[in-house]
């Protein structure tokens, strides 16, 4: 490759939305590789790579080296910018947004206290940066009727209230940051439960994407999935199946049909399917989406042992069968790190201590 560092990061950026994951991470390591020599090791654009790395190895489901590299961007930052550099501050709550994913609350919660911290005392209460903050820590540490009387929640939920109707006022009802921070608001909603406040929020936000955006805008497609859940939540099958299969015509024609947020999609709307009694039609969404994540190159992908263990669970429900369990095992010990627990679970499937 003769291209720049800058063109190779932007190239690796549109193969990550694209999901060829690997030649993202090839752009990645010869920009990194590159920078490492003409900036130096810890210089911004050359912790700017490793973070692009991060990111290419949480959507292949490389967690521990995706943590690595971020904490590595963490203690470079804070060596060179300071702990409360806005850059600094990024990587502390990109972290924290991984921990989380991760199952890890315990791990996720100082990382975003100290954002938020220093955000508020940086950047102001008010800044996105701080709202995204204050929106994680609360999400994170709240759920259900609980979060309504949280001061902490009461806060977030305020605060997102208030970006709504600024931008509302300055930028339209129908502007991308408008659209994006109403998103956000809903989220807030679901968290306490709320789901008669969220679904007509959902609602405005995907009529106005569609009109503005397109329908197969990335932003249309997460708002679809959104409400999707939601009217699952609410035991809609009729109409969150309706707009699971929307959005899957429009990812597949627009991502292809083994692009991750394709598949996970494609799992969302068969465990819609297993609740409803449709074990026929959840079965061949499983197998399908199985398939797909076993020709991703690397270790076993978190999304596909999910897959694996609701595949095995269907399996067992519907015909008293263990043949998953073996075809499990062997998938599982692809994996990096979570093989002891992961045979667990499978062992407790066996036992039938899980039941749907």
């Amino acid at each position: 490759m003769n291209n720049s560092p800058d063109q190779l990061l932007e190239q690796g950026h549109t193969l990550l939305k694209c999901g060829d994951f690997e030649s993202a991470e090839t752009c990645y390591y010869h920009a990194f590789n590159i920078l490492k020599e003409t900036d130096g090791p810890i210089a911004p654009r050359t912790i700017r790579a490793k973070e692009a790395l991060a990111s290419v190895f949480y959507r292949q489901g490389r967690l521990e080296d995706a943590a690595h590299a971020l904490r590595n961007c963490i203690e470079e930052r804070e060596r060179t910018l300071g702990p409360e550099h806005s850059d600094t501050l990024s990587s502390v709550n990109n972290l924290a947004d991984l921990l989380s994913g991760m199952g890890d609350g315990a791990g996720a919660e100082p990382l975003y206290r100290r954002a938020l911290e220093a955000r508020e005392r940086t950047l102001g209460p008010e800044h996105p940066d701080t709202r995204m903050s204050l929106n994680s820590l609360a999400v994170l540490l709240n759920y259900g009727d609980t979060a309504r009387t949280d001061p902490l929640f009461r806060r977030a939920l305020a605060a997102q209230e208030r970006t709504v109707a600024a931008q509302e006022r300055t930028l339209g009802p129908e502007h991308s940051d408008t659209l994006r921070s109403l998103t956000y608001l809903d989220s807030l909603l679901e968290t306490i439960n709320d789901l008669g406040g969220a679904e007509p929020l959902y609602r405005r936000a995907l009529v106005a994407q569609e009109r503005t955006l397109g329908s197969e805008h990335p932003d249309t497609q997460m708002s679809l999935n959104n409400l999707a859940n939601l009217l699952a939540g609410k035991g809609d099958r009729v109409g969150a199946e309706a707009l699971y299969r929307r959005a899957l015509v429009a990812q597949e024609r627009t991502l292809g049909p083994e692009h991750p947020d394709t598949l996970v999609n494609l799992n969302n709307l068969a465990g819609l399917l297993r609740d409803h009694d449709d074990l026929a039609g959840a079965e061949a969404l499983y197998c399908r989406t199985m398939a797909a994540y076993e020709r991703m190159p690397g270790p076993a992908h978190p999304d596909m042992l999910r897959s694996l263990e609701n595949l095995a669970l269907l399996l067992l429900n519907k015909a008293g069968s263990s043949a998953a369990y073996d075809r499990g095992l062997a998938v599982f010990e692809r994996s990096q790190g979570n093989t002891k627990m992961m045979q667990a679970a499978l062992a407790e499937i066996r036992t039938g201590l899980w039941n749907y």
